[in-house]
């Protein structure tokens, strides 16, 4: 209820910018490998295009937020083959126009590396092999399978390493042709192959 004399105070609640708005290119730098420069409003699939050029990255998923009232966006990468914690993108903002126009990285969750304990973790030991390679046998497929390396010595074990990508799916794969097939005739109806 209002009386006579009460102040009233109206709060216009609409966001108005207040910079000039952001325009320009950038790019992204991932482990030393820089992406090509990206619009300021670089869509998800440019972005995710642009990562995925690099060498030194697996599969990623982009998505985008914005954008705001001073045309900003926010994306979000999230690795999906690079396992454990990754270094941080960097972003090249230089080319970007605006009221101090700049963008920041930072990790909203850190990556986890997959655990290598229970009943169905294995461990294979190679030693004095030329090649130091190895064929690991009895594989499920259809299940995705996660192997780390590390050597060892006289002194103590050393920290392991992921291969890249860290991880495979053995499939069904079709059997190869057969070899040295000949046919000989046994009579005047019977063939015999051999293989």
């Amino acid at each position: 209820e209002l009386n006579s004399g009460d102040m009233i105070i109206v709060t216009d609640d609409t966001v108005r910018g207040t910079s000039n708005p952001v325009s320009g290119d950038f790019r992204l730098q991932f482990d030393g490998e820089l992406t090509g420069y990206m619009p300021y409003n670089a869509s998800p699939e440019l972005m995710k295009s642009s990562l995925d050029s690099l060498s030194n990255i697996g599969d990623v998923s982009v998505t985008r937020l914005g954008p705001d009232v001073n045309r900003c966006y926010t994306w979000d990468v999230t690795f999906i083959s690079d396992l454990g914690p990754l270094p941080l993108l960097l972003a090249d903002d230089l080319d970007l126009t605006g009221t101090v126009a700049s963008m920041s990285v930072f990790k909203a969750t850190v990556g986890a590396l997959p655990p290598f304990d229970g009943p169905d973790y294995g461990s294979i030991v190679v030693t004095d092999s030329p090649e130091l390679s190895l064929l690991i046998p009895d594989l499920k497929q259809g299940i995705p399978y996660y192997v780390r390396i590390s050597a060892s010595n006289a002194m103590g074990i050393s920290p392991s390493i992921m291969p890249y990508p860290p991880v495979r799916v053995p499939f069904p794969q079709p059997p190869a042709s057969p070899s040295e097939v000949s046919l000989e005739p046994k009579d005047g109806s019977t063939l015999a192959v051999t293989i």
